[in-house]
């Protein structure tokens, strides 16, 4: 089987390939466990003025991965 993408599903794909790639996250696979030798530590994004909290992984020294806070009260919005 092979797919035929549209030429709107070859951009979509295109441009969120260069997003994530950008970003610097690892990807993993969907269920795919993390490494046990990560350490996850709780931090303040400085992207903006708001101060998202962040989870940051660490592995032999270098952040492998980061995450939005679900326990940091700046990352629950009541709109």
């Amino acid at each position: 089987m092979t797919w035929t993408p549209t030429r709107r599903q070859l951009l979509k794909a295109g441009f969120t390939t260069a997003a994530v790639g950008a970003s610097g996250v690892p990807l993993r696979a969907f269920g795919a466990e993390e490494p046990k030798d990560w350490r996850w530590d709780r931090g303040v994004c400085r992207f903006c003025g708001v101060g998202c909290g962040i989870q940051i992984a660490t592995a032999r020294g270098r952040v492998v991965a980061v995450k939005g806070d679900p326990a940091s009260p700046v990352n629950r919005c009541s709109a």
